[in-house]
């Protein structure tokens, strides 16, 4: 009994350590989104002066390649963009503070959040099932032309929300096929890391629970 319930302590001490660095993470990130939000408020004057131009496009977004598509949307609605970008750097924030502090809110938040992200797994099992499926008579050869264009189709658009949403004021590299190739990369692994984070989270409640209590004055 004695040493079940020293190895339950040893347990709790070490998810909270983890718990620490996921923190630190989660507030990084917070931060660094929300340096890109002021960076792409900033730039909110020339994005749109260039959105008039293309306002009259006469090419319907479901004929463009997926990038070029997600392009003129972000270009055209610029400013809600930036919104929601910074909507989503505070709740970001917040979560990373709550971790900080062990507070079981800001596990909970953190565990919507990674919700939200493994639902981008849908983009590149989406973009697979649409070209599998739309070759009837050659499944196999669907399957290869999905993977094949998968880092332009999928991996550009990816690399180019993490680019606005994290790293605004880095230069541009969404063009590149190691980024599409990364963004390709990012579609799944994100999603991945998040199954694993959200497993973790809910393993670990009783460790909230011991940090609040020990933070307790």
């Amino acid at each position: 009994m004695e040493h079940q319930a020293q190895r339950s302590t040893d347990d709790s001490s070490r998810d909270l350590r983890l718990i620490a660095r996921i923190a630190r993470i989660v507030t990084v990130l917070g931060v660094a989104m929300l340096i890109s939000a002021f960076v792409n408020l900033a730039q909110a004057p020339a994005v749109r002066a260039m959105a008039r131009g293309t306002i009259g496009f006469p090419a319907q977004l479901s004929d463009l390649p997926p990038f070029l598509a997600f392009t003129f949307l972000v270009t055209q609605n610029w400013l809600l963009m930036v919104v929601i970008q910074f909507i989503l750097a505070a709740v970001v924030l917040t979560a990373g503070v709550g971790l900080l502090r062990q507070r079981h809110w800001g596990r909970l938040i953190l565990e919507g959040l990674s919700w939200m992200g493994l639902l981008l797994l849908a983009a590149p099992a989406i973009w697979i099932a649409r070209w599998t499926l739309s070759t009837p008579n050659a499944r196999i050869l669907g399957l290869e032309a999905g993977l094949q264009t998968l880092p332009s189709a999928v991996g550009r658009p990816v690399t180019m929300a993490i680019q606005l949403f994290v790293a605004a004021p880095l230069p541009f590299f969404a063009w590149t096929p190691a980024a599409d190739f990364l963004g390709a990369v990012a579609s799944v692994g994100v999603p991945i890391a998040c199954g694993f984070l959200i497993a973790f989270l809910r393993r670990s409640t009783a460790a909230f629970y011991r940090g609040v209590h020990h933070n307790e004055p």
